[in-house]
């Protein structure tokens, strides 16, 4: 509908923006870091941001994605979702932040590492709760003040990084930083959240706290799964070969996981509306979720060609000599990228029609596989073998949940085979285009490469009737 199509259209484009300036503005904060730091140094704060997450999601028993869902069906259940997650949250937040300091405590690590595990762990506390507030702005669908979140924290994050290169400032002040960005957003987004939408309603309801545990769990378990699935491999590399390995395979995957905005910021806006779209025609609903695995396509296959052979410029460009390694980090782990992109339009289909449990069986197997692949590539292969371990489980993830789809009512149409082989053949002229011309500088490789990869995506007639109507109605209401 043209009113669904208006909605998705601003919400894309709120969030590709505010995406695209907080990963500039990261991207920024990294180079600087990683240089300021020395690989020793970056390794340790990659270490603490890799070692919290693993417990940063037991934050959140899937309230997210179920206060997100529920209330775009439903404005008049806000009030009293954020409050019980709010309480729920004090509780398990509490108790996860007191595991994480007796689990760094025996591991002997030393006392700056746990200290910026400490200072980035309270950082990750905040942003949990920051995080029900955006639930309610997305269920809204105002998805702009996500963005304005983004820019937010990444602004603090460059400027302090900036001041504490200048005032030659030790590694705890660039974990501080991730505090103070945390706090001032935590705040904002309460005001935000008061102010426009709703105040939250704390009344302690325990049957409705077990709805919520029971709707949310198979979120939850897919959340702390994926945790682990894409970050066992920093703590892994840390304890097995050093943080010197850390740093280097930090450099490339930090960068290419930087992209993820992309997929993130579709999914995002899309979610709300396939979840209503399940209710109320499921017909829209499949060509919704046909037509936003072509497009997430398209755009995967162009960004992987251009990163697999640009990849040593980009790590020298970015990083410096010293990184040098990092590039084959890169390119194998730009595999994995695009596998990533496609294989989150399925999760998206199974938690619009309430089948996240499917979703939390796949992660589970692909969190073990990743690990059982670190524990025997790490050792003899270092971060090489990490991010071999990572294409592997990511390539499973996409076999798994491909058989699901295409046994269910939402299997793919031939035709989409078809258009995947024009989209295949146009990158594969690219990638021609861009060995041609690899000595140029990437600033006009790459708009060119990308002009080039139109014209032949439209040659090759990869876009039908009803995506020529789409793109037309995109076109016209941005």
């Amino acid at each position: 509908e043209t009113k669904d199509i208006k909605r998705i259209v601003k919400n894309i484009l709120v969030m590709v923006f505010g995406d695209i300036v907080g990963k500039i503005l990261t991207l920024i904060f990294l180079v600087y870091t990683a240089r300021y730091l020395q690989v020793e140094g970056y390794g340790i704060l990659s270490f603490a941001l890799a070692f919290t997450s693993l417990f940063y999601v037991f934050s959140d028993l899937g309230f997210f994605e179920v206060t997100v869902r529920e209330v775009a069906r439903d404005h008049e259940k806000a009030a009293k979702l954020t409050g019980n997650v709010l309480i729920l949250k004090v509780i398990i937040t509490a108790l996860g932040y007191g595991l994480m300091i007796f689990i760094v405590n025996t591991l002997g690590y030393p006392i700056q590492t746990i200290t910026v595990v400490y200072i980035v762990g309270i950082s990750m506390i905040l942003d949990t709760f920051s995080l029900t507030f955006s639930a309610i702005f997305r269920a809204f669908e105002k998805l702009e003040y996500d963005s304005i979140g983004k820019i937010l924290r990444n602004s603090i994050l460059v400027v302090g990084a900036l001041a504490a290169i200048k005032m030659k400032a030790g590694l705890i002040w660039f974990a501080t930083l991730y505090l103070i960005s945390s706090m001032i957003w935590l705040i904002l987004s309460l005001l935000i959240l008061i102010k426009n939408f709703v105040k939250p309603k704390f009344d302690v309801d325990l049957s409705f706290w077990m709805l919520l545990i029971k709707e949310g769990v198979p979120f939850w378990a897919t959340s702390v799964l994926l945790t682990v699935y894409y970050r066992i491999d920093i703590v892994m590399l840390s304890v097995m070969d050093g943080n010197f390995a850390v740093g280097l395979y930090s450099a490339a995957y930090r960068l290419i996981t930087s992209l993820n905005f992309i997929p993130v910021a579709f999914i995002a806006a899309i979610f709300p509306v396939t979840s209503r779209l399940y209710i109320s025609s499921r017909e829209s609903l499949k060509l919704a979720f046909e037509k936003s695995f072509k497009y997430i396509s398209i755009i995967a296959v162009y960004i992987a060609i251009v990163i697999i052979l640009l990849s040593g410029k980009i790590i020298y460009r970015l990083y410096g000599l010293n990184y040098l390694p990092s590039a084959s980090v890169l390119q194998i782990l730009t595999l994995s990228e695009i596998i990533f992109f496609t294989t989150i339009i399925f999760a998206n289909l199974l938690n619009s029609i309430n089948r996240q449990i499917i979703c939390t069986y796949q992660v589970a197997i692909a969190a073990t596989l990743n690990i059982v692949l670190d524990y025997v590539l790490i050792p003899k292969y270092s971060y090489i073998g990490a991010s071999f371990a990572t294409v592997l489980t990511d390539l499973f993830s996409f076999v798994f949940l491909y058989v699901w789809i295409m046994r269910s009512e939402y299997r793919l149409p031939r035709g989409i085979f078809l258009d995947l082989g024009k989209i295949f053949f146009a990158a594969f002229l690219v990638g021609v285009f861009v060995k041609y011309f690899y000595n140029y500088s990437i600033f006009t490789v790459v708009p060119l490469s990308l002009l080039v990869y139109l014209l032949l995506i439209n040659m090759l007639k990869v876009f039908d009737k009803t995506d020529k109507a789409l793109i037309k109605a995109f076109i016209r209401n941005v």
